[in-house]
């Protein structure tokens, strides 16, 4: 959402120890975000939106169109008189690229700066190289095809992966034995573009951003638990800068009561060892006699082949797997309070007969708060979405320094005397 620019401000109106090129900047930034959220606007509906008078707008927007940022067109008139002059996003050599590195699917999608959709591009047979220098590599591969194929330059790159940022630039995910690894900055070196901004977030986080628009304003806490190869949960909460920093939970590594195997982390009982894919899989073959699960299996495929054999021990599982799904999504709604739970990956795969099993659990009696809703995601691109977000954000937070280095610097007018020509900000 767009607000008030931070820092406290002199007799003037401008931010103390801003310069006009921050300022100039800041404002920018203020009508890209407007633009982003709201279509296209007058410039008459921006000055009053961002309170700045009507002559300051006019080299902002100069700039904006003379950089290819923004087109000014004719609007339609609502009374007597002259239309108004209208601005539109366009920067149709731009774009934004959310990546997915999953071990069951790897995947980009790609928007205009406006966040509309372009392209994306999914592969269930490719998996996140557990070697870090052959995923920066397998990024960088998916960035410039998803340039070559749109015909536009990335300004915002965002990868979504199962891991957790530590303190830095680091990632440490024991699903692929990775601790502090520097994947943002090995990316940047793959694409040679050091100076690149990489986003960097985990899974289930940004899936918490990909939820559909009809959730509204009115459900601002958002949990997501991710149900893959090993369980991952994000938070956010839009009312704090948008929602556009959501937080990562390790809840894969919880204990669960009387569970002994071993985890990938190294202890033994955690969470990941009853509901994690491959164990789910697992159980359903013991259950039913099928052939045990190949790596690339798909929990949907297991389940049909299961019904063949035996569908009373399916039905017995399904109810397992159920009554265990719901004790995670009471523990995250005892633990966050959210106001609503999405749930993601392979319990989405499963039919009606999972879904009537699970509500059949998800009551007050056990525990399932009558206000909160809990809903199985149907868009299985949901993180690559919400990475996207972020990166769009990113790129919206500093768009002219992104810019001149994409393009090689300002674009026809000296930077500096630009600046010149308008002293306010943003309010």
């Amino acid at each position: 959402m767009t607000g008030p620019v931070a820092g406290k401000r002199g007799p003037t109106g401008r931010a103390r120890g801003a310069t006009a090129v921050d300022l100039r900047e800041r404002n920018i930034s203020a009508i890209l975000r407007v633009l982003r959220e709201t279509g296209p606007v007058s410039r008459s509906g921006l000055a009053s939106r961002l309170g700045l008078s009507r002559s300051g707008m006019t080299p902002i927007v100069a700039e904006m169109v003379d950089r290819g940022l923004v087109r000014e067109s004719g609007g339609q008139a609502v009374t007597r008189g002259r239309p108004p002059i209208m601005l539109t996003l366009t920067a149709d050599d731009l774009c934004i690229i959310g990546i997915e590195l999953r071990r069951d699917r790897i995947g980009y999608i790609v928007e205009a700066i406006d966040g509309s959709y372009l392209d994306g591009s999914h592969d269930l047979r490719t998996s996140i190289p557990h070697d870090p220098d052959q995923a920066a590599e397998l990024v960088a591969s998916l960035v410039l095809e998803a340039q070559q194929r749109t015909g536009r330059t990335a300004v915002g790159v965002g990868v979504c992966l199962p891991g957790e940022k530590t303190a830095g630039r680091f990632v440490d995910s024991p699903v692929l034995g990775w601790h502090e690894v520097p994947i943002a900055s090995l990316v940047a070196e793959a694409l040679g573009k050091t100076d690149t901004e990489i986003v960097i977030v985990d899974i289930a986080a940004a899936a918490t951003l990909g939820a559909p628009e009809s959730m509204g304003a009115a459900l601002p806490v958002r949990a997501h638990i991710q149900f893959g190869p090993g369980l991952g949960m994000g938070l956010t909460d839009l009312r704090l800068d948008g929602g556009l920093r959501p937080e990562s939970k390790g809840i894969g590594h919880v204990g669960w009561p009387g569970a002994t195997a071993r985890c990938w982390c190294g202890r033994t009982g955690c969470l990941d060892t009853i509901l994690g894919m491959h164990h789910v899989a697992q159980e359903l073959c013991e259950r039913t006699g099928i052939a045990p699960p190949g790596e690339a299996a798909q929990l949907v495929t297991l389940v049909a082949e299961a019904l063949d054999e035996d569908a009373a021990a399916v039905d017995a599982w399904t109810e397992t797997l159920a009554a265990r799904v719901a004790w995670t999504v009471r523990l995250v709604a005892q633990l966050e309070h959210p106001d609503v739970i999405t749930l993601g990956g392979y319990v989405c795969q499963l039919d009606d007969r999972f879904e009537a099993a699970l509500r059949s659990h998800l009551t007050p009696d056990n525990g399932i708060p009558s206000s909160m809703s809990v809903l199985r995601s149907t868009n299985d691109d949901a993180s690559m979405l919400g990475v996207a977000a972020i990166a769009g954000h990113s790129f919206l937070s500093s768009p002219l320094t992104v810019l001149d280095a994409v393009r090689g610097g300002t674009s026809g007018h000296d930077a500096h005397r630009r600046a010149g020509e308008s002293r306010e900000v943003v309010r």
